[in-house]
């Protein structure tokens, strides 16, 4: 087993943005921030869109993509506004 790190941001706390182990990377969960760690501001959309974005780094980091997941789960605090968001597929493509 091995932790990924990548230098999207620094990390607000003490866990591996991803590991590795038995031929699988799990990706931590994600927040909508950029690459100097800052909260992004907009819509669901676009702050799912910049999850996505940092999840397709971590994964590229550890030598693997997008195209090669197989879940993806997402957690959130008011269910209103998520149905304005695209589908993930949609989000990912152009990042």
């Amino acid at each position: 087993m091995t932790h990924e790190q990548t230098l999207l941001f620094t990390a607000a706390g003490p866990y591996s943005q991803a590991i590795k182990a038995a031929n699988q990377i799990w990706v931590a969960g994600q927040i909508p921030a950029d690459t100097t760690g800052n909260l992004i501001e907009g819509t669901i959309t676009d702050k799912t869109r910049q999850c996505c974005k940092n999840i397709k780094a971590v994964l590229e980091a550890a030598g693997s993509g997008i195209d090669k997941v197989v879940r993806v789960g997402v957690r959130v605090h008011r269910l209103r506004p998520l149905f304005a968001c695209s589908s993930p597929a949609t989000l990912v493509d152009g990042t």
